[in-house]
């Protein structure tokens, strides 16, 4: 908490959706090829860079876009020209990346 004495209380505790049971788990399926476009913080304050990777990895015909940072929501609100033209253009006309990026 010592790396964020003003909100570490507000932003590293547990949610009141923690214990929201409204709907069951999203079940991926094994052979899952979706085109899909994920954005995954480093530090993200809700969903760990692991299980984002875990994801990705389920995931099979996704693109991940990998943001330095402590955030939860990356887009549109976290100023990363990066992550914003990927999730720009992948709106636009459904364009992934080539390949996973790593954004500085």
């Amino acid at each position: 908490m010592t790396d964020q004495p003003i909100f570490a209380g507000t932003h590293n505790t547990i949610m009141p959706c923690a214990f929201w049971r409204s709907e069951a788990p999203t079940r991926i399926d094994i052979d899952n090829n979706v085109p899909t476009l994920q954005i995954q913080a480093t530090g993200d304050t809700r969903t760990t860079y692991d299980e984002g990777l875990g994801m990705h990895e389920a995931m099979k015909g996704s693109r991940l876009v990998t943001v330095p940072g402590r955030t939860h929501a990356v887009f549109p609100g976290y100023a990363n020209t990066c992550a914003n033209a990927a999730v720009n253009s992948y709106l636009l006309d459904g364009t992934l990346p080539a390949e996973d990026v790593v954004c500085e």
